[in-house]
C-alpha cells in the first residue's frame, strides 16, 4: 500500500502530466467518461391504461400502470375470469417487465413497447391454461388515470 506521501507524489505527477495534454485532448478525455451517461437508454413512460389479451385472445382485460422513474405499479383485472391483481415491475429502455400477484399466484411478464409508445408485446412465465399459449400484447387507450394525491 502506498504510503500518503507516496500518493501526494502520485497525485502531483498525473496533475503535472495533465496539464501538460493539450486542451483538445483533455475535452476528448472528459466526453468520452461521459458519453456512456449520455447515451444511456431513457426510460419510456408507460402510466396509463391498456387494453390486454393473451393466450390465442382467450383471456383479456384492463391494466392501470403508474411509473415513477423507472419503477411501476398497477392494477391487471382479468375481464373474462373476473379476477384482479395487483403489479410490480420496472422500465428499462423499451423494456417492461412486471410481476402480477393474485390469490397465492403470480406470473411474471417480458414486454416489448414499441417505438410509438402504444403498443407492449411479449409473453408471461406462470401459471395459466396449458392449452393456450403466454403470448400477451396490450394496447394504450385513452383513459383517465387516477394521480396519487399529496397531503396538503
Amino acid at each position: 500500500m502506498l504510503s500518503h506521501i507516496e500518493s501526494d507524489s502520485i497525485y502531483a505527477a498525473i496533475i503535472d502530466i495533465f496539464t501538460h495534454i493539450p486542451l483538445g485532448l483533455r475535452i476528448m478525455a472528459a466526453v468520452s467518461h461521459l458519453l456512456p451517461k449520455l447515451l444511456r437508454k431513457r426510460v419510456s413512460d408507460v402510466t396509463g391504461n391498456w387494453r390486454w389479451y393473451c393466450c390465442g385472445e382467450q383471456y383479456w382485460g384492463k391494466i392501470t400502470l403508474i411509473q415513477l422513474g423507472s419503477k411501476i405499479s398497477g392494477s391487471f383485472q382479468d375481464e373474462r375470469t373476473n379476477v384482479g391483481g395487483g403489479i410490480t415491475g420496472s422500465v428499462e429502455g423499451n423494456k417492461v417487465k412486471f410481476t402480477r400477484r393474485w390469490s397465492k399466484m403470480k406470473q411474471h411478464y417480458t414486454l416489448a413497447l414499441s417505438p410509438n409508445g402504444k403498443t407492449l408485446r411479449g409473453d408471461f412465465q406462470g401459471p395459466h391454461d396449458p392449452r393456450f399459449g403466454t403470448e400477451f400484447s396490450a394496447t394504450r387507450v385513452n383513459l383517465p388515470v387516477a394521480k396519487k394525491r399529496t397531503p396538503p
